[in-house]
């Protein structure tokens, strides 16, 4: 039956597979189910799908990368992503009337864009990651838009409806940051932003989980339901005192193309003066009320906050890895009227001043 399904949807879609808007391509994908998505990914011919070790891959002249995916227990499961855009590429979600879905989905993401030259003293490269984490509804469509030169990992779980009201829903720390509300509300899906370290080194700690010599051993299901546990308990720990509102009103998939080329903008001021809200709007033909807004819904940060944020990251990459560097450089390099102002800025993001970074 399941497959009598996915070969309805290949046909149906077969001509859709790949199409190009605003420059960027659009793939689809069957999303009722974590199963569907494996059997639906694994009929492409661009993609091949290794059995034993429950791992598909594709390089494309899109992407490259793929994806490990587990059955934890009955009702969770688990799918670890790693990807490269060799172009822009945005996913589009798709669901078949004809079948049940009724899976949530909660996912750790990084990504990192490689192909961002920053050029600052001694010219050097860098790439600073953005770390968020979703809370997403069944058959809801959330918009997956990437840029060419990204580097992304998701550590993505999909649970029942079932699963959910037997592990989360009365659970003390989910109750109290009002998750269950949110589960229960006609809001579809939770986006907000992370610090690195909130999360340690829950990338390569997952990865390792799924990554092993099957053919020697088996995964260690018991450290995985643990781990997972563990990073569920993390997330919702770290929101007890926000209101989620601000971040629940889906963002057409136009509009975050168009958040993802001004983001891209920003960066290229990265290691200068933040250009300005009238500046990056006027460049894209957007009111900039509408800029401030669809920005906020696509990074759960003002403009403003995400550039700064990104600034110190370049500052701390930077003090970190050449000790040669004077703060007072980098101040004056990122902008900064004085050395005073930058300290400051650095202090209250990081919780420590700059000359304690090296």
């Amino acid at each position: 039956m399941l497959q009598e399904a996915i070969k309805r949807w290949f046909l149906g879609y077969k001509k859709y597979l790949v199409t190009y808007s605003k420059g960027f391509y659009n793939i689809p994908y069957l999303a009722n189910s974590p199963e569907t998505m494996v059997a639906s990914m694994q009929k492409l011919p661009f993609v091949k799908h290794d059995k034993k070790l429950q791992l598909l891959q594709s390089n494309t002249p899109f992407l490259k990368g793929g994806f490990y995916y587990q059955k934890i227990e009955e009702g969770l499961f688990l799918l670890y992503s790693t990807v490269y855009y060799k172009a822009n590429v945005a996913y589009n979600m798709i669901y078949d009337e004809q079948m049940p879905n009724d899976y949530y989905m909660i996912s750790l993401n990084l990504t990192a864009n490689r192909k961002t030259v920053y050029k600052l003293l001694d010219k050097r490269e860098l790439s600073l990651p953005q770390y968020s984490w979703t809370f997403l509804k069944p058959r809801q469509i959330f918009g997956d838009v990437n840029t060419k030169g990204s580097d992304c990992r998701y550590i993505s779980f999909y649970f029942s409806k079932q699963w959910l009201d037997a592990n989360l829903m009365h659970h003390d720390v989910f109750v109290k940051n009002k998750l269950s509300d949110f589960v229960l509300s006609k809001n579809t899906f939770i986006m907000q932003p992370l610090a690195p370290k909130h999360i340690n080194n829950e990338f390569s700690v997952f990865e390792n989980l799924v990554r092993v010599d099957r053919e020697k051993s088996k995964v260690d299901m018991l450290s995985l339901k643990s781990h997972t546990f563990n990073l569920f308990n993390t997330l919702f720990n770290l929101h007890l005192n926000e209101d989620f509102e601000e971040n629940t009103e889906q963002i057409e998939k136009t509009d975050l193309i168009t958040m993802r080329k001004v983001e891209k903008e920003l960066m290229k001021s990265i290691d200068g003066k933040f250009p300005g809200i009238a500046v990056l709007a006027g460049c894209h033909d957007i009111s900039e009320s509408k800029l401030k807004k669809d920005f906020k819904r696509t990074f759960g940060q003002p403009v403003f906050q995400y550039f700064q944020q990104k600034q110190m990251q370049l500052a701390k990459e930077l003090l970190s890895q050449d000790s040669n560097l004077y703060v007072k450089e980098i101040a004056h390099k990122l902008g900064y009227e004085n050395v005073g102002k930058f300290s400051a800025a650095f202090k209250k993001h990081y919780g420590f001043l700059p000359s304690k970074a090296k």
